[in-house]
C-alpha cells in the first residue's frame, strides 16, 4: 500500500465516525490487502480481535440479523451484524450489492444505536463497524448518492504494489515481516485518547477546500475536520510520550486531510500557511528518543524559484503492524502535472449522469413463451415466490426455520424431526432484469446539419427508455474514421457511451454500405444467439442515402478515385438483408434534401421501413 492509503487507515482507525472508506477502482487483490491491513490497525487500537465480514449480492436479511429465539437451539444461526462485536465489513463492489446490504449501509454506518425488530427477535445494541467497499468511477452512477454519501472516506485506489514476500508468509502461516511490539501498541492507546480542538482558522480552511453545493448535505465538510483531527493526533502521539490536555488542529492539518482524501479545493495560500512543528521519526520498535535528521541539500537559486511548497503530507505514523510515520514536506513544481488537476471523486460522482432509473413511468412489456425472459438473469437475491417456478431451496428453508417451534406444537409431537412447509414460506430468486427489446440507430452525421434530428430521436428514445432496451448505435460518417462504420453498444439510454456517440463530430465521406452491414450483422447476432438474446428490435435509419463508399473501400480501408453510383448500389444490396427479419421493425428519418430526394425512399422500400419526414432545424 501506498503511505496515502496507510494514514487514511490509520485515521479510521483511531476514530470511529471516520470508519468507512469506498475507494474507486480498486483491484480485488488490493481488497484484500486493505482489509486485513485495516483489521489490524482497529485489532490495535482497541486491544481486541476484529471479525471480518462480508456482504455481497446473495446477502439477506437472515444473513444480517440471525435467525434466533423462535428456533430450536440446532437451527439457530447467527446473523453477521447482530450485536456489539467489533467487524470490518468488506462490501465489495457496490453496484451489485443486495437491497438487504444497502439498507444496512444506510441504517448503521455512523449510527451510535440499532435496533432490530424480527420474528423473535427483539434486541438494541451499539454496532461497532468498520465498513470497506470498492466501485468503479465509470459504474458510479449506478450507486444512490445517499448510498455514497454515507461513506466518510472515498478515494481513488493507488496502483497495486503485491509483496509477495508477505503473501507467502501469510499463505504458509508465518508471521509477516513486520513485528508489532508493545510500544506499539502503546502509541495506538495513546493516539485514541488524545483530546484535539479545532481552530476557527482550520475551520475557514474546511469550509473553503469543500464549499456547500445546492442539495448536499455537511457530511464532506465534517469528514474533514474529523480527518484533520486524527492527523492532529498521529503527529502529536509521534512526537511526544505523553498526553497533552489538548492538542490544537491547525489550518495545514486541514490541507493536509484534504490532500489525503483528494479534495481539490482552493489553491493553497503561501501567506497564510500555518506549518505544523517539525516533528522527528519515531519508530515503536526502536528507543523512542529522537531520531536524527539529515541535513537537505541546498537548492540552487533558479530551482528554488521554480518549485513551490505545499502542505506537509502525513506519512505513516502509526507503527501498528506497519513502519513509524513523520510529518514531512513535499516539494513539487508547478510543471510537473498535479494530481488536483484531474477531477477529484467528490467532483465526479457530482457529474456523472445517473445510470439508474428514477421512478419508470411502467414496467417493460415482456413476452411469454418459450424465449420468456423469466430465470434467464443474474441471481440478484430472493422474494416471495408467487409461482411454483425458480425456487429458491435454500432462501425458502430459512424463511421456514423460525416458525418450526410453533408447527410443531400445533401439529403435535409426530414430526418432531420433519420440517414443516407452508405456501408462505416459498422464495423465488430475484433476478436481474434482461432487456428483451433492442434499439438500433443507424446514423449518418454528415446530414444532421440539415435537419432538426434530436426530435425526430426522441420518440424512439423514451419508447427504449421505457422498455429498458438495448441500445446499438452504428455510426455513418464519423471524423475519426469516414471510410468506416463504428458500432458503440450500451445496456440501456442511461451508460455514457450513449451520449457520448450522439455528440460525435461529423467528416466528409458516408460509408453507409458499411454501416447497414455492420447493424444487420449486430441484429442477427442479438436477436438469435446466447440465452439472453432479445425478442424485438426496433431499427432507426436517419441518412440522406448518399453512400458515398462502396463496402469494397470500407474493408479494405483505402478510397478509390472513381466510385460513381457503387456505393449506392450496396447500400441497398445489404439493406435486402433485413427481409428475412421478422423481429425487427424498421423506420427511416428523411432529412429535407434539394437534390436525389429519391435515394432515401428508394432505400426505405427495400428495408420495408416507415418513412418519417425531418424537418429542418
Amino acid at each position: 500500500m501506498t503511505e496515502d492509503l496507510d494514514t487514511l487507515l490509520a485515521c479510521a482507525s483511531l476514530r470511529e465516525d471516520l470508519g468507512s472508506l469506498l475507494l474507486y477502482d480498486a483491484a480485488p487483490a488490493l481488497l484484500a490487502t486493505v482489509a486485513d491491513a485495516w483489521r489490524s490497525k482497529v485489532s490495535d487500537v482497541l486491544g481486541q480481535t476484529v471479525r471480518v465480514v462480508r456482504l455481497g449480492a446473495w446477502t439477506t436479511e437472515e444473513d444480517l440479523w440471525g435467525l434466533s429465539g423462535s428456533l430450536p437451539s440446532p437451527w439457530g444461526m447467527p446473523g453477521l451484524i447482530d450485536d456489539e462485536v467489533p467487524r470490518l465489513v468488506v462490501l465489495g463492489d457496490m453496484t451489485t450489492l443486495s437491497l438487504a446490504g444497502l439498507r444496512a449501509c444506510v441504517t448503521l454506518m455512523g449510527a451510535e444505536v440499532a435496533s432490530v425488530e424480527r420474528e423473535g427477535q427483539s434486541r438494541t445494541f451499539r454496532p461497532r463497524c468498520w465498513w470497506l467497499a470498492s466501485c468503479a468511477l465509470d459504474d458510479v452512477g449506478q450507486v444512490s448518492p445517499h448510498v455514497l454519501d454515507r461513506f466518510a472516506l472515498r478515494v481513488r485506489a493507488p496502483a497495486l504494489e503485491l509483496d509477495r514476500v508477505n503473501v507467502l508468509r501469510r499463505m504458509v502461516g508465518g508471521a509477516s515481516s513486520e513485528e508489532v511490539t508493545v510500544e506499539s501498541s502503546l502509541r495506538w492507546v495513546m493516539a485514541a485518547r488524545v483530546e484535539t480542538r479545532v481552530s476557527s482558522d482550520a475551520l475557514t480552511e474546511a469550509v473553503a477546500r469543500l464549499p456547500s453545493v445546492p442539495g448536499a448535505g455537511l457530511r464532506g465538510q465534517i469528514s474533514l475536520v474529523r480527518m484533520a483531527c486524527a492527523l492532529a493526533r498521529l503527529q502529536h502521539v509521534a512526537k511526544e510520550w505523553q498526553l497533552a490536555p489538548r492538542v490544537d488542529v491547525l489550518v495545514a492539518h486541514v490541507r493536509e486531510a484534504a490532500r489525503l482524501l483528494q479534495f481539490s479545493g482552493r489553491e493553497t495560500d503561501t501567506a497564510l500557511e500555518a506549518r505544523i512543528t517539525e516533528s522527528t521519526p519515531v519508530c515503536p520498535e526502536h528507543s523512542h528518543a529522537p531520531a536524527p535528521v539529515a541535513a537537505e541539500a541546498p537548492a540552487s537559486p533558479s530551482s528554488a524559484a521554480e518549485r513551490t511548497v505545499v502542505p506537509e503530507p502525513a506519512e505513516r505514523i502509526m507503527a501498528g503492524s506497519h513502519s513509524a510515520v513523520v510529518m514531512k514536506a513535499a516539494v513539487t513544481s508547478p510543471a510537473e502535472p498535479q494530481a488536483g488537476a484531474a477531477l477529484s471523486p467528490l467532483e465526479l460522482e457530482r457529474t456523472t449522469p445517473i445510470q439508474r432509473e428514477q421512478a419508470p413511468l411502467r414496467l417493460p412489456s415482456f413476452r411469454a413463451g418459450s424465449r420468456s425472459a423469466t430465470g434467464r438473469g443474474v441471481i440478484l437475491g430472493g422474494r416471495p415466490a408467487t409461482e411454483l417456478r425458480d425456487l429458491s431451496i435454500l432462501r425458502t428453508l430459512l424463511a421456514a426455520a423460525p416458525y418450526q417451534r410453533m408447527r410443531q406444537n400445533r401439529v403435535g409431537g409426530s414430526v418432531q424431526n420433519r420440517l414443516l412447509l407452508s405456501r408462505e414460506d416459498l422464495r423465488s430468486y430475484r433476478r436481474a432484469p434482461v432487456a428483451q427489446h433492442l434499439l438500433m440507430l443507424v446514423l449518418d452525421f454528415t446530414c444532421m446539419e440539415s435537419a432538426d434530428w434530436q426530435a425526430a430521436l426522441r420518440p424512439y428514445l423514451a419508447e427504449a427508455y421505457i422498455e429498458r432496451a438495448q441500445v446499438c448505435i452504428i455510426q455513418l460518417g464519423v471524423a475519426e474514421d469516414e471510410l468506416r462504420a463504428r458500432r458503440v453498444l450500451a445496456r440501456n439510454l442511461l451508460a455514457p457511451s450513449v451520449a457520448q456517440a450522439l455528440e460525435a463530430s461529423p467528416g466528409c465521406a458516408t460509408p453507409l454500405a458499411d454501416g447497414l452491414d455492420l447493424a444487420a450483422a449486430t441484429l442477427r447476432r442479438m436477436l438469435q444467439v446466447g440465452r439472453n438474446a432479445a425478442h424485438r428490435a426496433r431499427l432507426v435509419v436517419f441518412t440522406d442515402g448518399r453512400g458515398n463508399v462502396p463496402l469494397k473501400a470500407s474493408r479494405m480501408g483505402m478510397m478509390p478515385k472513381a466510385v460513381g453510383l457503387e456505393g449506392v448500389e450496396d447500400s441497398l444490396h445489404v439493406a435486402s438483408q433485413f427481409r428475412g427479419m421478422r423481429q425487427v421493425r424498421a423506420v427511416l428519418l428523411k432529412p429535407p434534401l434539394n437534390a436525389l430526394a429519391e435515394l432515401p425512399l428508394r432505400l426505405a422500400d427495400v428495408l420495408r421501413a416507415d418513412v418519417v419526414e425531418v424537418r429542418p432545424p
